[in-house]
């Protein structure tokens, strides 16, 4: 039960960052060199990981692809500023 929800956690994570990376600029092209919402779910996904890491090693390995995904989904949001610059 557990690794279920661990694993339909990380894909939510993974979903809801890249809908705010494709989403941010087109809803308010004003804020794409701020870009609040994306900072936002960094930090978002950055506390979300720290609290699979803090979670016991009883999750039969989906704790890790849990966590390997929002590293994933940083990445995309990372990628997906650097975007909105060019």
């Amino acid at each position: 039960m557990v690794s279920k929800l661990s694993k339909k956690l990380a894909k939510l994570i993974v979903v809801t960052s890249l809908v705010l990376v494709v989403s941010s600029c087109f809803a308010a092209p004003g804020f794409c060199g701020r870009q609040p919402k994306m900072n936002n779910s960094i930090a978002l996904l950055k506390a979300a990981k720290r609290e699979l890491q803090e979670a016991f090693n009883n999750k039969g390995g989906h704790k890790a692809k849990a966590i390997a995904l929002i590293e994933q989904a940083i990445k995309e949001v990372k990628r997906g500023k650097a975007a909105a610059h060019r």
